[in-house]
Order: C-alpha cells, then sequence, then structure tokens
C-alpha cells in the first residue's frame, strides 16, 4: 500500500468505553480516530484489523 493521507495524520486508538455501551469491536479489530496533527480537529474514524490494514480507502492528489 504506498502511503496516504493517514501517514501524516495523528493516530488515536479509540477504547470500548469511547464507543459507549451499544457497540464492541471483534478482538481481531482494532477501532483508530485520525486527527489533524496541528488542530487536532478528528478527520476520519476507522475500524482496522489489529496487525494493521493492507488498503486504502482514498487518496488526495494535487
Amino acid at each position: 500500500m504506498s502511503s496516504g493521507w493517514e501517514s501524516i495524520a495523528g493516530k488515536i486508538a479509540v477504547t470500548p468505553v469511547d464507543l459507549g455501551g451499544h457497540v464492541t469491536v471483534h478482538s481481531a479489530l482494532k477501532t483508530v480516530q485520525y486527527v489533524c496533527p496541528h488542530c487536532l480537529t478528528s478527520l476520519w474514524v476507522d475500524t482496522e484489523p489489529v496487525d494493521g490494514r493492507d488498503w486504502q480507502d482514498f487518496s488526495i492528489t494535487g
């Protein structure tokens, strides 16, 4: 996978408490929040394999 915008974004682990009482995530998966490295604005929340992902949702080119 080529590096996309995720490689420059901040990455925060989202805990089960953060997801609320009605959401569970399979043990083979993790939930992460991607944030702007300058202002910490949330950019994306994703559920990914614990071992990492091998796909790119989209890329921004100039």
